[in-house]
């Protein structure tokens, strides 16, 4: 994206390997043995059953704003790496 095309706009970037799509979105829990071609898994933790493109949604959301206001509701801490860029 082009510097004009972020300008008014407030862009905020993750971590390139910040585990979205193997972080359950409900407790935390990491599955660190999610294949590539896993579409769907069950937390080992809470049994949650997640479709790895929607948990990775909701968790990219939490790890981009978790030390701003914002918050979906967290009871426990993510891990991650953001830098707010503004253009």
């Amino acid at each position: 994206m082009t510097q004009e095309g972020l300008l008014g706009k407030n862009f905020i970037k993750i971590g390139r390997f910040d585990p979205s799509s193997k972080t359950c979105s409900v407790c935390g829990n990491v599955y660190h043995e999610l294949s590539r071609d896993e579409k769907e898994w069950t937390c080992k933790k809470c049994n949650t059953q997640h479709d790895r493109d929607i948990n990775a949604a909701q968790n990219i959301i939490d790890f981009a704003f978790t030390n701003m206001d914002f918050k979906k509701g967290r009871d426990y801490p993510i891990e991650a790496h953001t830098s707010l860029v503004y253009g």
